[in-house]
């Protein structure tokens, strides 16, 4: 029989209903968006276009974010398997067709298949709590190309200095017996690695990420928060590199959650100047209570729900100074009981309060140089668990502080966008040489983790490398720094803070007229050639009024 034709973007939720139980094709090209129950159920999701993102990384938080949600929800469908096995062996995709998914042979986000044949059903994935949905099962072999391979280096970040942040997914050397064991009072469960097997597998692909990204500080978020074991092993698996201890001194726990921050450094690059500080209890200007709820509880932002953050100076080579601050901001999953932490529908998802009440006391808690380091420069980095125009991350920028780096480092629900940042403090950011994030983890399907459970013995073998893809379920965030330099990376950024403002025309103008003005950051006039004529002169300022005005040029 001929296959009846769809196409996504559907037009309304029900256009699919007409062919259920049908032979249909889709012609166009799709991209993978989701494969998180690859391994499981043997199934992808797939988008027209593009992987889809999620809402709040591209769109305000709202209206816009609704009508983008709205969107997404009506340009997927999923590619099943034509079962309802659960951890089908083989699992039946990959980039290379007609083999079966390995640790060398992947199936990444963003790949792309054309012309999907099938049987079109809708029903659930195969257990208890999946959801029902529209699914294609192929009669043809679906022939996916490799549209975003792996990358074989991280990317180059520039500078003199790479910092990097990386949430490695509970690096814990206690064994998650399934009995309490873990934590600052040993009373909080364990996580991570459930065998000493699945710990050696663990410790064997992050090693290898963490030596391959090379940094020269690199922040680590979801350590085991006991006696600093975890980011001390890391240390001496790593030759070259130290940790910072914790406020506490060396050995201390930061906090009582039972995850928390750590900082790994080389030595032969920086040297942490002074001690380690983080906010201390009972700080902040307004209680959760008042700012998320009705009524004062005397509970501030890093009291409970975020993570202690983690502050250290260091001195390069040069003697220039810096200070970093790792941070792990409240997930949008278990809710803090606070009204204004309930989702509020505007796509930001739970807890948006407190991480916004998180953003502001670490804003001001620098304000005070908690280091003493006389130095205004900071780089805020770390899972913030907010997408890039959600409030927390507007409270920085709108602070002045700017995000150098663009681009998705975690998927969930099969949309795309960035938790992990490195945002760099007004002073600091002309300094700043480049930026990148190194798609190692997101784009890899889960089951080629360091996981034994649901695995035959042949897949314990074909599903796993002890190399650095799938380390973790985010990616790597890097940025370059050339401390005490100025890098006019920004065609148009006359004052050198990597932004396009109105203050760059204001700055030209004045610096063209022969005005004496205060210092920017960065003096990058000759940076404002916009239009081409080798000459930095009034007509560069009058088209960077357009761009800033929102002309279409």
């Amino acid at each position: 029989p001929v296959p009846a034709s769809v196409s996504l973007p559907l037009n309304a939720a029900d256009d699919l209903e007409a062919y259920e139980g049908m032979y249909v094709t889709v012609p166009q090209t799709l991209y993978v968006t989701e494969h998180y129950n690859l391994g499981r159920g043997g199934f992808v999701t797939l988008s027209s276009g593009e992987r889809l993102y999620q809402p709040t990384q591209v769109a305000e938080p709202g209206t816009s974010a609704n009508t983008v949600q709205t969107a997404n929800d009506l340009n997927r469908i999923i590619l099943d398997d034509g079962s309802q096995r659960q951890n089908p062996e083989p699992i039946p995709y990959s980039s290379n067709p007609p083999s079966p998914l390995s640790a060398a042979n992947t199936l990444r986000g963003g790949d792309t298949v054309t012309g999907l044949t099938g049987v079109l059903s809708y029903h659930r994935g195969g257990w208890n709590g999946s959801d029902n949905a529209y699914r294609i099962h192929p009669t043809v072999t679906p022939g996916f190309v490799s549209a975003n391979p792996r990358p074989g280096t991280p990317p180059d970040a520039g500078g003199t200095l790479t910092v990097a942040a990386f949430n490695v997914l509970n690096y814990f050397t206690t064994i998650d017996t399934g009995s309490a064991g873990c934590g600052p009072q040993t009373d909080q469960g364990c996580r991570g690695a459930d065998s000493s097997s699945e710990l050696i597998r663990q410790q064997d692909k992050l090693i290898a990420a963490l030596s391959k990204l090379d940094a020269d500080i690199i922040g680590l978020m979801e350590l085991e928060n006991t006696d600093q074991n975890a980011i001390a092993d890391l240390a001496a698996r790593l030759p070259g590199y130290g940790y910072v201890a914790n406020p506490g001194g060396d050995g201390a726990e930061l906090g009582d959650d039972v995850i928390t921050v750590g900082i790994l450094y080389k030595t032969a690059s920086v040297t942490p100047a002074g001690g380690s500080e983080t906010i201390p209890e009972g700080y902040g200007g307004t209680d959760l209570g008042s700012a998320c709820g009705s009524v004062s509880d005397g509970v501030f932002p890093f009291d409970e729900y975020n993570r202690k953050p983690l502050a250290q100076t260091f001195q390069d080579s040069g003697g220039e100074t810096f200070t970093v601050v790792v941070n792990h901001f409240k997930s949008k999953g278990s809710l803090t009981g606070y009204a204004a932490d309930n989702d509020q529908g505007d796509g930001q998802g739970n807890n948006n309060c407190t991480r916004t009440q998180a953003a502001e006391t670490l804003l001001n808690w620098l304000a005070t140089d908690p280091t003493g380091s006389g130095d205004e420069d900071f780089l805020i980095m770390g899972d913030l668990n907010s997408y890039a125009m959600e409030d927390p991350i507007t409270t920085f920028t709108s602070a002045g502080y700017v995000n150098p780096v663009s681009g998705y480092s975690f998927v969930f629900d099969g949309q795309w966008g960035s938790l992990d940042y490195i945002l760099a403090s007004p002073g600091l950011a002309p300094q700043v040489a480049g930026g990148a994030k190194w798609h190692i983890n997101a784009d890899e399907p889960r089951i080629l983790d360091y996981n034994e459970e649901f695995k035959t013995a042949g897949q314990l073998t074909s599903l796993y490398s002890s190399d650095e893809f799938r380390t973790s379920d985010h990616d790597p965030v890097l940025v370059g720094l050339s401390p005490g330099d100025c890098n006019c990376l920004m065609e148009g950024d006359g004052n050198g803070n990597l932004k396009i403002s109105l203050e760059d025309v204001i700055y030209i103008l004045q610096v063209l007229s022969g005005m004496e003005v205060s210092p920017a950051p960065c003096n990058c006039v000759t940076n404002g050639d916009i239009s081409g004529s080798s000459l930095v002169d009034l007509e560069d300022t009058i088209y960077l009024l357009q761009v800033v005005s929102d002309m279409r040029l």
